[in-house]
């Protein structure tokens, strides 16, 4: 298995599992799906690396940023 199709399946698996949870209506469900988000998130980076796609950099950047401004919501600012 080379490293395009493990990123494309945690991106699919973590990813997708972290927009489902994030968007429940329960706090718990909530911060398991950043918990998810986050872990989808080195996945992205292995696209930009291995496809040589910099010009996706910020991108990427405002998803990190996104997760985490979404994690210090629900785990430290209550």
């Amino acid at each position: 298995m080379n490293y395009d199709i493990i990123s494309q399946i945690g991106i699919g698996v973590f990813g997708s599992t972290a927009f489902l949870l994030v968007t429940a209506e329960r706090k718990k469900l909530q911060k398991l799906g950043v918990f998810f988000g986050l872990c989808s998130n080195p996945f992205w980076w292995m696209m930009v690396f291995v496809h040589d796609q910099y010009y996706t950099i910020p991108i990427h950047a405002l998803y990190t940023f996104g997760w985490l401004k979404k994690a210090y919501h629900l785990f430290i600012k209550k």
